[in-house]
């Protein structure tokens, strides 16, 4: 009989050791599916808005070509406009923050140029409209002679001009995903445009360079 209960014994011990390793795996499991969890898209919800200072959408632009520089010069572009994440909804958190990336201008003799010197940062809530300040050098802008004054001291307009600028702002998102939940960052890179209104600059370009100024307003390109 003693002999039974020793072989009892062993058959027990055995068979809890291969039973634990069984009740590890399936504590490990929920830390496993949280990191296999998919990392959810942007969402497309992002559009461009009209300024919500005391001038909304207000811009404000600068063409300099400087002495011997040819037909070429910077154009630097300031503008206050908005981000609309009204209809943004889902998993997120409401917080998110926005970084400058790079834009394109493009100016009224059909011409575009892009920049990645300057900055479109700030930070915004979704399911509102926040405020979006950017600015933007863009080099190598085809600037002609023209502009200018008269004998008689009258302006002449000159005529290439600002005409719309697109924004390719890296937007930062929180999302709260898998079980236990985790926070992940999901970054969004959507293209907003807005149109530049003005009619021509003041100002002109010689043979001995010049400066052009331009104001108007930004309104959203839906």
């Amino acid at each position: 009989m003693a002999e039974k209960r020793q072989i009892e014994r062993r058959t027990v011990l055995k068979g809890a050791a291969w039973a634990a390793p069984v009740v590890a795996a399936a504590v490990a499991t929920p830390a496993h599916a949280a990191n296999s969890v998919e990392v959810p898209d942007c969402p497309d919800c992002f559009k461009p808005a009209l300024g919500l200072g005391i001038l909304p959408g207000a811009f404000t632009a600068q063409a300099v070509r400087l002495p011997g520089s040819s037909r070429h010069g910077t154009v630097a572009v300031l503008f206050e406009a908005s981000i609309d994440a009204t209809n943004c909804v889902g998993i997120f958190d409401p917080a998110y923050v926005i970084a400058g990336v790079s834009a394109v201008l493009t100016m009224s003799d059909g011409n575009s140029y892009t920049s990645t010197i300057g900055a479109a940062a700030g930070a915004g809530t979704l399911r509102t409209i926040s405020a979006l300040v950017g600015e933007f050098n863009f080099t190598g802008v085809e600037l002609p002679n023209g502009g200018g004054f008269n004998i008689g001291g009258i302006g002449i307009p000159y005529k290439p001009r600002p005409t719309s600028i697109t924004v390719f702002p890296l937007i930062t998102l929180q999302a709260e995903i898998g079980i236990p939940p985790i926070k992940v960052p999901v970054d969004c890179n959507p293209a907003l445009t807005w149109n530049l209104n003005g009619e021509f600059g003041i100002g002109g370009m010689t043979g001995l360079g010049g400066t052009v100024n331009y104001t108007g307003t930004a309104t959203p390109q839906r």
